[in-house]
């Protein structure tokens, strides 16, 4: 059955190099069963070797034909660019044109792109009235996964741009420095389609523990897990207007071993990465995914109080860590610090704990950090007492774990900011009001999600709360906020003041502007407080008034 969205479907495709996206297109082009289907390849590849293919694809093999448009510069991996914009709206009027509008659109994205910040994006073009967001809409996200390098991927230690295999799209240094399993993890979930390609070259065990990481990431979404060899998915059920997500979903079959879902998704915190201070988006208390991208999200789902299929068979479960008070910073670290991660063997450590009941109940707590063992996925933002006006976002895949600077608290940026939101999106302003807000301390809080099999999540609970400040530890922390807050609205320097700047060493240069933006920065993005000249004439700016950015020139 149609829907009576009049709008073009789009799937965007997404997956690391090598895990099988041009195969999966090639087999769709040439299998596809009456529907006519666009085409735009998303490659940063200097030599486009996969629209080569698809192009001799649909020229030759595909009667009625499909139409494919190669995007020459079309990294998506902070952005969508306007060249996609461009090419989805040039397909829509090839399609209305010759009378035969096109019944889906395939959207091929770089290895390197976020499927999630790409969706975003075209929402926000159809808030915009953009045309091409409005003739055309997402109807899913499809991440192909390598199931012969998943869990090596996964417990990798290596960034994007050290994987040699990967060095054609990951040139944008944006990409370079991203963990490979975080990026991987984030791809997964963002998807409402994951399909676990290559499993004839593993043996069962191997796309059973991959199965279950996935099933884990998503086991509170709609989602379809497929499991396939050399690219071959059922088309029709990945682009039927019957097969909508949202729809197929109510039933969410998996089609590897009759797993279904019956929960919808948990985000607690939906963040826009390219908003400086991600809080500006409307979610319900039941929402669990603290890096949910999609602005067209309401959050709004209902949930049943009962266990998913992966939680009943592996205890896979995910909760929410909320507080309203900052963490005392070494305690903090000195639990992270006991976190046992393993080292060696860890992928036989990560298939035991995903698939062996037995292995991760013999799993006694001897310290905090050993009650963090069984999850291998936590993510979220955290308030720190050492830095209590900035944001930490907190990211942990495998190995990796990451505490990294996100902006400043609502609660600490300058009131003509809020006054913008306000002003230009007065329902984004409301629901940090209502959402993130609460008594003396504003939207400044913690907020984890944590994901993984066999959690005892009120001694996870108890770990957390016995890093949190004490009532009497408050007592002076409220102190040195004011003093804090009222050092940062006094800048250290002024106009001629000679300091070092950190810029990947230590470079010396003149102060020569308080409080400097580009012209391009949106109206949330804060003044950077410092432009600086440096001594070889290049101009920069500083992006926090602290000892780790701008220094005084010491002689």
């Amino acid at each position: 059955m149609k829907t009576d969205d009049s709008s073009v479907p789009v799937t965007l495709l997404g997956g690391f190099l090598g895990s099988g996206k041009t195969t999966i297109l090639k087999h769709i082009l040439e299998n596809q069963v009456g529907l006519k289907v666009g085409v735009i390849v998303n490659d940063v590849a200097s030599v486009n070797i996969d629209a080569k293919l698809v192009r001799g694809v649909t020229s030759s093999s595909v009667p009625g034909g499909s139409d494919t448009i190669e995007l020459q510069n079309g990294c998506a991996c902070c952005s969508i660019s306007d060249e996609l914009f461009s090419a989805v709206e040039k397909l829509v009027e090839t399609g209305r044109a010759r009378g035969n509008q096109f019944d889906h659109i395939l959207v091929e994205l770089s290895g390197v792109a976020e499927p999630s910040i790409v969706k975003s994006n075209f929402e926000r073009g159809k808030a915009a009235g953009l045309k091409s967001a409005l003739d055309a809409r997402i109807k899913q996200i499809v991440t192909v996964v390598d199931s012969s390098e998943f869990v090596q991927q996964w417990m990798s230690e290596e960034r994007l741009g050290e994987v040699s295999r990967l060095a054609p799209e990951v040139g944008q240094d944006c990409a370079a420095a991203r963990a490979v399993s975080e990026f991987l993890a984030e791809q997964i979930e963002a998807a409402d389609v994951v399909v676990l390609n290559k499993v004839d070259m593993v043996d069962s065990s191997t796309v059973k523990t991959t199965a279950r990481i996935v099933d884990g990431l998503l086991h509170e979404k709609k989602h379809k897990l497929i499991e396939t060899s050399w690219g071959k998915i059922p088309i029709q059920s990945l682009f039927s207007e019957d097969a909508e997500v949202e729809q197929v979903a109510h039933e969410a079959k998996h089609e590897h071993e009759g797993h279904s879902h019956d929960e919808a998704c948990h985000d607690p915190h939906c963040q826009d990465q390219s908003h400086e201070h991600h809080h500006a988006h409307s979610h319900d208390e039941h929402c669990d995914d603290p890096h949910c991208t999609d602005q067209a999200h309401g959050h709004s789902h209902s949930h049943e109080q009962q266990k998913t299929t992966a939680e009943e068979k592996i205890g896979i479960s995910s909760f929410v860590y909320r507080a309203r008070r900052p963490f005392d910073t070494d305690r903090l670290f000195k639990l992270v610090k006991s976190w046992p991660i393993p080292r060696k063997d860890a992928e036989t450590y990560l298939y035991k704990l995903l698939n062996d009941r037995e292995f991760i109940k013999g799993k006694e707590e001897t310290s905090d950090g050993r009650v963090l063992q069984p999850v291998f996925r936590s993510k979220g933002f955290i308030w720190l007492d050492s830095m209590p006006t900035r944001i930490r976002y907190w990211s942990h895949v495998g190995r990796y774990f990451a505490l990294e600077d996100a902006g400043k608290w609502w609660a600490d940026t300058e009131e003509k900011l809020l006054e913008a939101v306000k002003v230009a999106s007065p329902s984004d302003y409301e629901a940090i009001m209502k959402d993130d807000w609460e008594g003396e301390f504003g939207d400044r809080r913690q907020e984890l999600v944590f994901i993984g099999a066999g959690m005892k999540e009120e001694a996870i609970r108890k770990a957390l709360d016995r890093c949190l400040l004490t009532e009497e530890e408050m007592v002076k922390f409220r102190q040195e906020l004011e003093q804090v807050i009222e050092a940062e609205s006094n800048p250290r320097f002024k106009v001629g003041d000679k300091v070092v700047c950190q810029c990947g060493t230590w470079l010396p240069g003149v102060v020569i502007k308080i409080g400097y933006r580009e012209p391009d920065w949106p109206i949330t993005k804060p003044d950077a407080p410092y432009q600086v000249k440096l001594e070889d004439g290049t101009l920069i700016y500083v992006p926090f008034d602290e000892d780790d950015f701008i220094r005084p020139r010491k002689g």
